[in-house]
């Protein structure tokens, strides 16, 4: 049994649960179980998921940080249209590069690890600013690393991932429920002219 793979697919999913409920304690958890998952990917070659949980771990601290700045408001924001074409400028450059890095220093450059990665980046960038979109990243990368877990024989993270398909559909659902709630909260206590 790898021991490794389970401490880290439990503390990734607890993180995970705090995330959906849009609670602060999920980003102390992700900090631990990052470190535990680049060291897991380290030893099965999987260098660009390796490269990811660097820029999670940053991207965490971040995302604490920021969170624990907003957590009076609980806003939950939406994605403006007009960022949408950076975002998605963004993502092409990410897989192109991830993808370039690996095949030019690796011996197992792998497009779908590449678009994973590239997904989870801009995914774990809206996460940490709150940003209600960031689920639908979630949900395709989710399954990319799916069926590359399964595939690398990582089958209690194979597990893991199929929980957090489950998650982000209720986080997205919980989300927009919260968002909704703000919404009405704000109409409510807006002051009268």
């Amino acid at each position: 049994m790898n021991y490794l793979d389970l401490i880290s697919t439990i503390l990734s999913l607890i993180g995970t649960v705090y995330f959906v409920k849009a609670n602060t304690k999920m980003w102390p958890i992700y900090i631990l179980a990052t470190v535990l998952n680049g060291i897991l990917y380290f030893r099965y070659k999987m260098y660009a998921s390796l490269i990811l949980e660097i820029i999670y771990l940053v991207s965490s601290v971040y995302g604490w940080i920021f969170w624990s700045k907003t957590i009076k408001q609980q806003n939950i924001y939406r994605i403006k249209y007009y960022q949408l074409i950076s975002v998605f400028i963004s993502w092409l450059v990410i897989v192109y590069g991830t993808h370039s890095l690996m095949s030019k220093f690796t011996n197992n450059p792998s497009i779908v690890e590449s678009i994973a990665v590239g997904t989870s980046i801009i995914a774990q960038i809206l996460s940490s600013r709150k940003i209600i979109e960031c689920w639908y990243g979630w949900i395709i990368a989710n399954s990319l690393f799916l069926y590359l877990m399964f595939y690398k024989g990582l089958y209690f993270h194979t597990i893991l991932f199929i929980c957090y398909l489950v998650l982000t559909i209720l986080g997205l659902l919980n989300w927009y429920k919260l968002e909704s709630s703000m919404g009405t909260l704000l109409k409510k206590n807006k002051p009268k002219l």
